[in-house]
């Protein structure tokens, strides 16, 4: 289970997973690694995040959702929505997408993060720094030195002394 999960962290993709997977097996005749939606359910159950899956444009134009979830082409490119072949061969039955993307919400993420007090800990770092800064500006007037994540333009917008 352990070698199933580290390759699928590793590289995520299924392609990748089933090729990795195969050459495991060819090495390790009777090791016992599941298939790739087996893993991707384990891993699911174990940190409680799924991906969710969505339609694409084949040249990754839209997403067909919201207000084009229902086209069967794309607006922009023309492509279609569905695989043309598979559409044919079940006489227009069975709808699979030419291309798909995963998103992984951020909020089972945060909440995974969270459960861990060591991750948790590493979540607030940023915010610590920075009061430990601000701690120092207040008793000698300026830092004696600013860590990296700190000393950077995009992070150090306009303080309000006592925010945290």
């Amino acid at each position: 289970m352990c070698t199933a999960i580290r390759l699928y962290l590793g590289n995520p993709s299924e392609s990748m997973y089933e090729m990795n997977h195969d050459i495991l097996l060819d090495r390790l005749p009777g090791a016992n690694i599941p298939m790739y939606y087996k893993t991707t359910r384990m891993v699911a159950e174990l940190t409680g995040i799924e991906s969710m899956v969505h339609h694409m444009c084949i040249n990754s134009c839209i997403a067909f959702t919201s207000p084009f979830l229902n086209l069967n082409n794309c607006p922009l490119c023309t492509e279609p929505h569905y695989d043309q072949f598979q559409l044919e061969s079940t006489a227009r039955k069975e709808r699979v997408p030419c291309q798909e993307f995963h998103t992984i919400p951020i909020g089972p993420q945060l909440q995974a993060l969270y459960q861990e007090p060591g991750s948790a800990t590493h979540t607030h770092y940023l915010r610590d720094e920075r009061a430990c800064v601000l701690s120092e500006i207040e008793e000698k007037g300026c830092p004696d030195k600013l860590s990296p994540p700190l000393g950077s333009v995009e992070v150090n917008g306009p303080v309000i002394v006592g925010e945290q």
